[in-house]
């Protein structure tokens, strides 16, 4: 438990430094999540390898690193969202075939391995099987954290709202605080709620420890913080004046916080049937007591894409 808590004190007051440092330059921002990101890539691949699930790993480090190079490519050339959702398709879909070019291209190599041979299909099974698993740590952790990059610049993506209502305001900075807030918000109320009452159990065939009741507090917890998150901001003139502009109430924020609680609680139970497939207790054992990177963002990383999807629809 204290190994547990320190580690945690110690990576807040990381990510809460890393937001300081946002201030001075977006960038760096950019590469927290991208290196993060890189690491999760890691750490998912090694999961499902070391459970006889192979896959590109290289090709998916080398996917990430495409993908927030391309971001940032679009965001310089100023593209529309449409424009950004087209070119990560495309992106996706041009290293799924290049998975399985590079499986089929290494007939030698892959049919003399030991993975190949316990297996009762030909060259061409193996190699859709190992690019669909690609794919799959492509879309996890990628895809989703990636929508981290888009809700920090989210006032260069060329939207009306953003250039009216929030033109005085670091907005952008609210939502990457509600994202991973309310999601750490959630994680600490379900896990010493659900510690302290205990009873029946959530989901005991993912995640035995995991309890109704945490799931519960964890609800309240993030509804609670999302709450003080709207207080604070409010009480700023600017954002004051850009939630009247934008006809934005503390219901906003009551609604958010039900649903990224809800939300992250099924990214945390998305991870555990992931690592429970797997074999594994943790994606590694980087942090003390917390795992790996992807522990850390099993939830944000299911927010992200939450967050710009109800910023998208409620707030601009």
């Amino acid at each position: 438990m204290k190994q547990r808590i320190l580690t945690g004190a110690i990576l807040l007051l990381v990510v809460v430094g890393i937001f300081f440092l946002r201030d001075l330059s977006l960038t760096i921002f950019d590469v927290f999540i991208a290196t993060s990101i890189i690491f999760s890539v890691s750490e998912v691949s090694r999961v499902f390898i070391r459970s006889g699930r192979m896959n590109f790993m290289e090709l998916a480090v080398v996917y990430a690193v495409t993908v927030y190079l391309s971001i940032i490519w679009g965001i310089n050339s100023s593209f529309t969202l449409a424009q950004h959702l087209l070119t990560q398709t495309i992106i996706l879909a041009l290293f799924f075939i290049l998975s399985y070019l590079f499986t089929v291209l290494q007939k030698n190599q892959v049919m003399n391995s030991e993975d190949f041979k316990k297996r009762d299909i030909t060259l061409q099974e193996y190699a859709t099987k190992k690019s669909l698993r690609t794919l799959f740590v492509m879309v996890y952790p990628t895809i989703l954290l990636s929508f981290l990059y888009l809700i920090n610049h989210i006032k260069e993506l060329r939207l009306s709202t953003v250039a009216t209502a929030y033109a005085g305001v670091d907005i952008a900075l609210l939502f990457l605080i509600m994202t991973f807030l309310v999601t750490m918000a959630t994680d600490t109320f379900a896990y010493f709620i659900g510690s302290l009452l205990k009873g029946p159990k959530l989901a005991p065939l993912i995640s035995p420890k995991k309890t109704i009741s945490g799931a519960v507090g964890g609800l309240f917890g993030a509804m609670l913080t999302s709450v003080l998150l709207f207080v604070i901001f409010n009480g700023n003139i600017n954002f004051n004046t850009a939630f009247l502009g934008a006809e934005i109430s503390i219901w906003h924020f009551v609604i958010y916080g039900l649903l990224a609680g809800v939300v992250s609680q099924i990214g945390d139970l998305f991870a555990s049937l992931v690592k429970r497939k797997a074999r594994a207790k943790d994606y590694s054992s980087i942090f003390p007591g917390h795992g790996g990177f992807m522990d850390r963002l099993d939830g944000v990383s299911f927010n992200a894409v939450f967050t710009f999807v109800y910023v998208m629809l409620f707030f601009l």
